[in-house]
């Protein structure tokens, strides 16, 4: 699920569609550079029901919010690399892919607005992608954006309880973003699923 504050990137520029209508080309039109780390694509948020689509091809790590509460991320590159599963600037999970890569360009938001990426080479502002009122084509459309705001709200109240220094430990610094890891797995179903998704950390791509 791509977020207007989700994927860090010094090339994504988010606007609300509001009325605005747009169109969308083909991938083939850029050479995956929503993929690229070395643009600073690092991690996006997650919701709690993003845990098991991400567990088996991603770490989900935490980084602290700006108001010192934890929030769950999915790390999608090492900051300097395409994504892992990328060849031949292809994604070699397609139909595996988060739903983050399967909205973009377009991104829920937590007023249950949708946002899109005018950065992106495929996308125009113009009839063909979005209808008005912020409904989405089929194409791209994806229960992601059903209630955003519910999933946003209802996964900070599930690691609320956690919030606490000494249940986390810092993990990975990623040109200059901070990720967190439970310390251990205290029987909690995300935090076990989280605990689960560390095993790709121990890839050679994040070393």
């Amino acid at each position: 699920m791509h977020n207007k504050e989700q994927t860090t990137s010094t090339l994504s520029q988010f606007e609300n569609i509001n009325d605005n209508a747009y169109s969308f080309g083909s991938c083939d039109t850029c050479n995956a550079n929503c993929c690229d780390g070395s643009k600073n694509i690092i991690h996006s948020p997650l919701t709690l029901e993003d845990f098991e689509e991400v567990v088996n091809f991603f770490p989900i790590l935490f980084i602290y919010g700006e108001l010192g509460y934890i929030r769950p991320v999915i790390l999608l590159t090492n900051g300097k690399d395409f994504c892992k599963y990328i060849k031949d600037l292809k994604c070699s999970i397609y139909e595996n892919r988060p739903s983050v890569c399967k909205v973009y360009p377009l991104s829920p938001h937590i007023t249950d607005e949708i946002f899109i990426d005018i950065t992106c080479p495929s996308v125009l502002k113009e009839e063909g992608f979005t209808t008005k009122n912020d409904k989405i084509f089929k194409t791209f459309n994806d229960d992601s954006f059903n209630n955003y705001s519910d999933k946003y709200i209802n996964t900070h109240s599930y690691f609320s309880p956690f919030n606490k220094k000494e249940n986390l430990e810092f993990v990975i610094n990623i040109n200059g973003n901070k990720f967190y890891k439970f310390k251990e797995d205290n029987n909690q179903t995300y935090i076990k699923t989280h605990i689960k998704s560390l095993k790709h950390l121990k890839d050679e791509y994040f070393k």
